[in-house]
C-alpha cells in the first residue's frame, strides 16, 4: 500500500502544477520512480461473481492480493478533446478528492515504473495524468517507435496484465503480512 505522500513529493507536485519546466519534471519523475502508486481499475463484464464478491471485501486499509482468475483492467480517463490518459494517484486521499466522481471499484497498488511500461502498451492512450482531481499533471509518454515507422509496441493482454498486477500485489502484501502477523499468518496459509 502506498505510504502517505511525502512532503517532498507534494512540494514537487505543487511546483510542477505551478510551473511546468524541465527541472520540475525531472524532480517529480525521480520521486515518482521510487514509490508505488494507486491505479483505478474495473473488472471485465464476464468476471465470475465469486471473484467479484471476494474482491469486494478489500478496503484501502486492508488490501488483498488479486484473486486467481481475476483480470482487472485499468480505468482510462478521457478529456473534452477526446485524448485518453492513464490516471495515477499518489495516495488514497488524492482519490477521495474527486467530488461528484463515482468511486472506483478497484485500486491497484503498482510501482510507478510498471505504470509507465503499461501505458506504452495501451493503444490510444496519450500518457498519464497524476492526481487528476488536484494536481492534474499530464505526462506524455515517449513512444520511440511510433514516429520512426519501426515496430509497434506490443499490447499487453489481459492475462499479462493480471500476472503483472498479481506479482506486484503478492510482492508487497505477502511480505508485509508475514512481517506483521508472523507464524499465525503462515499457519492460515
Amino acid at each position: 500500500m502506498p505510504q502517505n505522500e511525502s512532503k517532498e513529493l507534494l512540494e514537487a507536485l505543487d511546483a510542477m502544477k505551478k510551473e511546468k519546466n524541465q527541472e520540475n519534471a525531472e524532480r517529480l519523475t525521480k520521486l515518482l520512480e521510487e514509490i508505488e502508486v494507486l491505479v483505478p481499475a474495473v473488472m471485465p463484464k464476464n468476471t465470475d461473481p465469486a471473484i467479484l464478491k471476494q474482491m469486494s471485501s478489500s478496503t484501502p486499509e486492508t488490501p488483498h492480493p488479486v484473486p486467481e482468475g481475476a483480470q482487472p483492467l485499468p480505468c482510462i480517463l478521457q478529456n473534452e478533446a477526446g485524448q485518453k490518459f492513464f490516471p495515477i494517484f499518489t495516495s488514497n486521499e488524492q482519490i477521495e478528492k474527486g467530488e461528484g466522481v463515482p468511486r472506483y471499484p478497484i485500486t491497484l497498488n503498482m510501482p510507478f515504473k510498471s505504470c509507465i511500461d503499461l501505458i506504452v502498451k495501451i493503444k490510444g492512450v496519450e500518457g498519464a495524468v497524476i492526481n487528476p482531481y488536484t494536481h492534474n499533471i499530464l505526462m506524455n509518454i515517449n513512444r520511440e517507435n511510433d514516429a520512426s515507422g519501426g515496430p509497434e509496441p506490443i499490447q499487453l493482454s489481459e492475462p499479462e496484465f493480471h500476472a503483472l498486477v498479481r506479482k506486484q500485489m503478492e510482492a508487497a502484501l505477502l511480505p508485509g503480512k508475514i512481517f506483521t502477523e508472523g507464524e499465525d499468518f503462515i499457519k492460515d496459509l
